[in-house]
């Protein structure tokens, strides 16, 4: 009616991913709160914990490389991030 040109744009479902990071009690940001209350955790514990309990979410992998580093495949592709520091930085 207004006659502007305009392309429709599919959005992907992201709730994999969204559960993968925050949903309790196996997501991500669950699992660091977990280790940060286990005084002899270490960021390759957590890491550790993260490959046992996430290996099945298709939008996690481990790093094949570093054992502190995994991948999460977002909307805009695959991030990767590096535990060390990630304890010391969670706790209060």
């Amino acid at each position: 009616r207004e006659n502007i040109d305009w392309t429709k744009v599919e959005f992907e479902d992201n709730q994999v991913c969204l559960d993968l990071i925050e949903k309790r009690p196996m997501g991500i940001l669950s699992l660091l709160d977990e280790q940060c209350n286990f005084p002899k955790a270490t960021d390759l514990t957590f890491a550790q914990k993260m490959a046992t309990e996430l290996k099945d979410n298709p939008r996690y992998t481990r790093d094949k490389m570093d054992e502190n580093v995994f991948h999460v495949n977002h909307f805009a592709g695959n991030v990767n991030y590096d535990t060390a520091g990630f304890l010391e930085k969670n706790r209060d």
